[in-house]
């Protein structure tokens, strides 16, 4: 291990403890599960991959404010049931043709527009645990507030799964440079569609107006790089297969013929930069949105969620061990795993 790791920096203002609300979730989302009929997960099956995930832990940290039970419990169970989707889908992109994984982006999009009676063999195991999730949901907001939320959550589940299905396996197929990382990435590891779930936990449902504003995309957008940049770090051992690779750190070694150590320093300045970028947006929007409180929570809960998954990558079973060996995160979380006494 080399005397100096790279460090990942969050400004203090991002950051919150775990929610203490949300201890004991992951158990609750494992029975959910098996409820709701997800497949199990290779190769050591549906508790493992969920222990190993921690999706209790993950809500607890990026929704740190919310009193909201419920919603951490929806979340939680989110983060299972994406994370079960998108493990499969991303196993079985790579072994179909260019006009097959077309075809089913476009069955996922018919799907999460629904899902319909009728869905693609792929999609059979995920229904009824994703019609309950949109329940939930429903439940948990005014009626005036549903159409558009679940109009934004179709939008983000479709734009991330396309991606993942016809655009990240061309990575896997050739070297590609940055230039496409940074295209992709904000959609491929499976977080904006997370982001909606901020308004109902911190309530801060965004008027139409403010979600078309470029601005806010780019900062949900940015939100995503900065994270799929960390968790590239935490992913090296799954991803380095030694041919191509959608990792950043991979993709940029391969580029400028450098070591490891070398690459990841490099990327870690890039994601410093970025969220330097991200704050400056941040400033801005906030400037435009003085007399909006809602957009104004909705901004702060984005910079928590950030934040919150990279911590929730230090303390992950699936991850955590493997990320302290490569990096660093700057300010590191301070309140433990384990509820206290």
């Amino acid at each position: 291990m080399p005397d100096h790791l790279p460090v990942f920096r969050y400004p203090n203002s991002w950051g919150a403890p775990r929610n203490p609300l949300s201890h004991a979730l992951t158990d609750v989302s494992l029975q959910w599960g098996e409820y709701v009929g997800l497949p199990d997960a290779p190769v050591h099956g549906l508790h493992a991959m969920g222990r190993g995930l921690n999706m209790g832990a993950y809500a607890g940290w990026i929704h740190p404010l919310t009193d909201k039970v419920q919603l951490l419990q929806l979340s939680s169970d989110f983060a299972l049931w994406i994370t079960v989707l998108d493990d499969a889908l991303e196993r079985l992109g790579p072994t179909l043709e260019v006009k097959e994984r077309i075809e089913l982006a476009d069955a996922c999009a018919e799907f999460f527009e629904g899902p319909p009676d009728s869905v693609h063999p792929v999609l059979t195991d995920y229904v009824t645990g994703y019609r309950d999730l949109k329940a939930r949901a429903r439940d948990m907001m005014p009626s005036s507030r549903r159409g558009l939320w679940q109009d934004r959550l179709h939008y983000e589940l479709k734009a991330c799964n396309r991606v993942s299905l016809t655009e990240e396996p061309l990575a896997a197929e050739e070297w590609r440079g940055l230039d496409f990382y940074a295209k992709i990435r904000p959609f491929t590891p499976g977080v904006l569609p997370f982001m909606p779930l901020l308004e109902i936990a911190d309530d801060c449902f965004i008027p139409q107006e403010a979600w078309e504003v470029p601005r806010l995309r780019k900062l949900e957008e940015n939100a995503c790089l900065v994270f799929g940049m960390f968790n590239d770090v935490a992913s090296l051992e799954k991803d380095d297969t030694g041919g191509p690779a959608p990792n950043v750190v991979l993709m940029h070694q391969h580029e400028t013929a450098c070591t490891l150590p070398d690459s990841i320093e490099a990327i870690a300045q890039w994601h410093n930069t970025l969220v330097s970028e991200t704050e400056q947006c941040v400033a801005e929007l906030l400037a435009n949105y003085r007399e909006k409180p809602a957009v104004e929570r909705y901004i702060r809960s984005v910079q928590h969620l950030v934040a919150g998954i990279a911590n929730w990558h230090l303390h992950a079973p699936r991850y955590g061990s493997l990320i302290r060996r490569r990096a660093v995160l700057v300010p590191a979380p301070e309140l433990p795993d384990t509820p206290p006494r």
